[in-house]
């Protein structure tokens, strides 16, 4: 088995192989690849995210029509950001693709911290 660093930071290691070919290969085969690794390392990541929620499932709204999207929603705003800087040459819209990126960043961040698994106080 992997040590638990490794094993932890896996989803992070294919979304950035999937950036970087995206970003540096001007092919469409390693542009291709490269949606292929991040969206692989996404789906992982969400996968991971969900064996980890801490609410209990009977108090959990099921939504199956926007389930996948809303799960997916970080990834895709963080996947938009970069090939539009990727592939849009106009220095206009790089802040706004850059604001984009870090808006995905900062819905996966705080989907993070209200799925880690909590410690049980003894008199709580």
């Amino acid at each position: 088995m992997f040590p638990k660093l490794i094993y932890e930071s896996l989803p992070y290691a294919y979304m950035s192989i999937g950036v970087v070919e995206i970003n540096y290969f001007e092919t469409i085969l390693a542009t291709m690849s490269g949606v292929l690794f991040f969206f692989a390392g996404a789906l992982v990541w969400v996968m991971r995210s969900n064996a980890r929620r801490t609410d209990p499932e009977k108090t959990r709204k099921h939504k199956e029509s926007g389930q996948f999207f809303y799960e997916l929603k970080p990834f895709l705003l963080i996947f938009l950001g970069v090939m539009v800087l990727a592939y849009v040459n106009n220095w206009l819209v790089y802040p706004l693709a850059g604001i984009v990126c870090l808006f995905g960043v900062y819905i996966m961040l705080i989907r993070n911290m209200h799925r880690q698994k909590r410690i049980k106080l003894r008199n709580s």
